[in-house]
This record gives structure tokens, C-alpha cells and sequence, in this order.
């Protein structure tokens, strides 16, 4: 195993050399005896640029909901640090009502497998997140900004995830019982988490000419 900063390192590639290139070509020269006039002709006009893809908009573009994983064990300091980025997440008035529980008893993940009829493929995950909350006016916003950190970062480390709902389901309720979450917890998602099992085939999303409004609708 690689350690937990060389498996994080690894993945922070970025193409910022060609990048300091493109910028490098914009540059003029300019010579000690050159007038203000020719100075300013020889200044070529600036073309705008798309900077290179870079690890996070990669993790983005690339993340799919997966459902079918392998039995090998996700090591506990990177289900850690998933949370860790999870816990970064943007939240209304710095609230952070967000707790987190990590499950990696297999029985435990077989129950609520059973219990959330949107994700019976949970028994299957080597571990699952369940993203709670207490209860205050924003925490829906909260809780799902914190699940979108867990799925891009998990994405980035190369694990699989999906987002099964747990807000306003009733399995949710059986959901605290065996997990002893009290009464006055929300459950608000249900994050299982693996090696992917097979190629996850990408779905089509609808075009950004579609769906992209400027100033009005």
C-alpha cells in the first residue's frame, strides 16, 4: 500500500506546465530603444483561453453512481479522510450540523441493504457512509453539500459511490433504530463505497446548450 499522502499526491497532477507555456507565448518583448509607438504595435492581442482540465474538474466530469464492487477492503485512514472533506463543506451561518457514521460491519451493511429499498446493493459495499444531521433550517443544504464532497473525493482516490436518499424515507427511521441515532436526528443519506466492480457505462446528461440561461431564462 502507498501511503495516504502518496495516494493523495499521485492523483493531484495538473497540467499547469503547458499552461505556463500558452501564458509564457503572450508575453512581449520589449527593447531599450524602442518608442512608446512601436512598443505598443508589437503587442499582439491576447487570445482567451480554456485553462487544461485539471484533477478536480476531472473528478467531476468523470464520477458515476456505481452499485457493483469488490470485496477489498477500504483502508479506515481514507474512509477518514473522505470524511475530513466531507466536514469542509460550505454551511449556512457555519452551522456544521453534520455527524457522521462510518459502517463496515458486514451484517451491519447487509440489515440497512434490506432496509433502504433504494439501495439494496449497500450489503454489497465494503463500507457506507450515513450522513445525519441536527435538525435547524438549512441542514438538507448542508448535509447534501457535504455528500457531494465525499462522492468527488472518493471518485478522486478511485472508489465507487452512490447517492441513495435517506431524507423523508421511511427506512430511514428503521435505519436509526439499529444504528441507535437519536429521535431528534436526521438521516439525510446513505453513501456505500467501493472498488468498482466492473465499467460503470456513463449515462447521457442533457447538453449544456440545454440547459444553460444567460442573464434570463
Amino acid at each position: 500500500w502507498l501511503s495516504l499522502a502518496e495516494r493523495l499526491t499521485r492523483n493531484q497532477q495538473i497540467g499547469s506546465s503547458k499552461f505556463a507555456k500558452d501564458a509564457l507565448s503572450l508575453r512581449t518583448e520589449f527593447s531599450p530603444g524602442a518608442s512608446k509607438l512601436s512598443t505598443f504595435k508589437s503587442i499582439k492581442p491576447i487570445k482567451t483561453q480554456v485553462p487544461p482540465m485539471n484533477e478536480t474538474i476531472r473528478s467531476i466530469k468523470s464520477r458515476r453512481s456505481v452499485r457493483n464492487y469488490q470485496t477489498a477492503e477500504i483502508p479506515e485512514d481514507i474512509l477518514e479522510e473522505l470524511i475530513d472533506c466531507a466536514r469542509l463543506a460550505p454551511t449556512a451561518r457555519n452551522t456544521q450540523p453534520w455527524e457522521f457514521i462510518i459502517i463496515k460491519d458486514k451484517d451491519t451493511l447487509d440489515n440497512i441493504g434490506k432496509l433502504a429499498s433504494h439501495g439494496p446493493f449497500i450489503k454489497d459495499a465494503a463500507a457506507c457512509i450515513i450522513v445525519c444531521s441536527d435538525d435547524y433550517d438549512y441542514f438538507l443544504e448542508d448535509c447534501s453539500a457535504a455528500t457531494e464532497n465525499i462522492l468527488i473525493a472518493a471518485q478522486s482516490l478511485g472508489i465507487g459511490s452512490c447517492w441513495v436518499a435517506g431524507h423523508g424515507k421511511k427506512y430511514a427511521e428503521q435505519i436509526k433504530e439499529i444504528l441507535n441515532i437519536p429521535k431528534d436526528i436526521h438521516v439525510v443519506s446513505l453513501i456505500p463505497l467501493g472498488y468498482p466492480g466492473n465499467n460503470t457505462p456513463g449515462i447521457k446528461k442533457r447538453e449544456l446548450k440545454d440547459i444553460i440561461h444567460w442573464n434570463h431564462f
